[in-house]
């Protein structure tokens, strides 16, 4: 069965997804510039832009960023911990 073969390659995929829809910016950059009514498009991606070079605050962006880091972190560590078959060629 080719399945079990393919579960890692299926994880990484997965996981650089999740990944890259945290660092969505352009789209919603273009679409809502001013981040929608009431901000209903503000994600953490243009929330760290925001703060950063439009208002100025580097230290609230910067702690934005490693917030956004260690959210992306765990999410890799779970899925390193739910991965982590041993695959026996039997």
């Amino acid at each position: 069965m080719k399945l079990p073969l393919l579960a890692p390659v299926t994880s990484f995929i997965v996981m650089m997804g999740i990944i890259n829809c945290f660092k969505i910016f352009t789209e919603v950059d273009v679409m809502t510039p001013n981040h929608g009514p009431l901000e209903s498009t503000l994600l953490m991606v243009t929330y760290i832009y925001d703060q950063s070079f439009t208002r100025g605050k580097m230290g609230r962006g910067a702690a934005a960023a490693i917030i956004l880091f260690l959210v992306i972190f765990a999410f890799t560590m779970l899925q390193r911990m739910l991965g982590r078959k041993e695959v026996s060629f039997d």
